[in-house]
């Protein structure tokens, strides 16, 4: 079971990033194309910058356990969780043209976020502080970002 859990909490956060460039592609739109591109890129900058600057060891090394199989990319830092954050900037981004596939975005940035909070991988405020700051970028750049299709 913890082997499923650890495969979930590293992939599923590719089923709504596929969706959403899928819907992007079939509606012939670069404006969605980049602002879902750019949203997830800007999420995991912050992620990495924030992990850099507020240095919470994630829980796993704090209890003494050992990595449960996930990879852990620059920083060891757990705050605040890049795959909910990229699923909630989909989410986000989503919202304004399709409400259902932005709402299975919000769920599958929710369900990935509780995932790694069972492995141990975050706490529980990096999920939160994830789905936040993700939402906000993703709001964001539906305003910011002005291509035209």
């Amino acid at each position: 079971m913890q082997e499923l859990a650890v495969f979930l909490a590293r992939f599923l956060i590719y089923v709504p990033l596929f969706a959403a460039f899928f819907l992007a592609l079939k509606k012939k739109s670069f404006r969605l194309f980049f602002q879902i591109a750019s949203s997830a890129l800007i999420v995991e900058i912050m992620s990495e910058v924030t992990k850099f600057i507020i240095p919470i060891k994630r829980p796993f090394e704090e209890l003494g356990l050992p990595n449960p199989g996930v990879w852990i990319p620059l920083s060891e830092n757990s705050f605040f969780s890049s795959h909910t954050g990229v699923a909630f900037a989909i989410g986000a981004v989503l919202w304004p043209r399709n409400k259902v596939l932005s709402l299975l975005c919000f769920g599958f940035g929710g369900v990935v976020g509780v995932l790694r909070v069972i492995i141990k991988v975050h706490y529980p405020l990096d999920i939160a502080g994830g789905a936040v700051i993700g939402t906000l970028i993703g709001f964001m750049m539906t305003k910011v970002v002005t291509i035209k299709d």
